[in-house]
């Protein structure tokens, strides 16, 4: 998956149409950092798919429970967080995955809705995005690349940034753009995808340059609080300009 995507922190299936509204190649619904929870999930991806917004989920923990739920709810794929290992990345892939492929537990759902057969075995396959987010995730990029089923690596920059400098707002600069290179070129070494939350167009720029192919541009709820911030402070300024009236 591959493009510019949207971030639904917002529990909320319209706020997540209006996402899927914008254009987006993809979106994501955080259910680890956002708002949604298994009762919200299932409409929220039923409004994606309404406008054609293909859907990927960053589940709350690496379990059997939390992934089976977002892909049988008609998620594409998972974004997995804090992977530091080649062996916790296959882990990862293997919840994604059917027997014998995986240990994932048989029930599609929504999948076999649109399956000729209630098997639901023409499924696509789904995509899982690993995270990598602290400084083991680092000193494994090229084993964890190369496991076997990932689609591609989410890096992490603001953890990244707490692992290895104990400080989250180092998302851009010269160091983490380094790592970025590296890691961008391990992952078209091993033929996968390199994604990254970018928080803006600028910053979308800088790290498409780098090689970063899947980049999401700022979420539901970072897009509503500057909004709401620019228009009382322009309105403010506007109306502060106005002459008094003469009675």
């Amino acid at each position: 998956m591959n493009g510019l995507g949207g971030w639904c922190h917002v529990d909320s299936p319209y706020v997540a149409e209006v996402m899927g509204s914008a254009g987006f190649d993809w979106c994501c619904i955080d259910m680890q950092h956002g708002l949604p929870d298994r009762t919200a999930l299932l409409p929220m991806v039923q409004a994606l798919d309404l406008r054609g917004c293909p859907t990927v989920v960053r589940v709350p923990e690496p379990s059997d429970a939390a992934i089976c739920h977002a892909l049988d709810a008609g998620a594409c794929g998972v974004i997995v967080p804090m992977v530091g290992t080649a062996s916790r990345a296959h882990e990862a892939v293997s919840r994604c995955h059917y027997p014998p492929d995986g240990v994932r537990s048989f029930g599609p759902l929504r999948a076999k809705l649109g399956a000729p057969t209630a098997a639901g075995e023409d499924e696509p396959l789904p995509r899982c995005y690993v995270m990598i987010e602290d400084r083991s995730g680092l000193e494994n990029l090229h084993p964890i690349a190369a496991t076997p089923g990932v689609s591609g690596i989410f890096l992490g920059p603001a953890d990244l940034g707490l692992s290895l400098w104990g400080d989250p707002a180092r998302t851009s600069d010269d160091a983490m753009l380094r790592i970025g290179a590296e890691v961008a070129r391990a992952c078209d070494d091993a033929g996968i995808v390199a994604g990254v939350f970018a928080g803006g167009p600028s910053a979308a720029a800088t790290w498409r340059r780098l090689g970063f192919t899947m980049i999401a541009l700022d979420s539901d709820s970072s897009l509503l609080m500057r909004a709401s911030r620019a228009l009382v402070a322009e309105s403010r300024t506007a109306m502060s300009n106005l002459e008094k009236p003469a009675y």
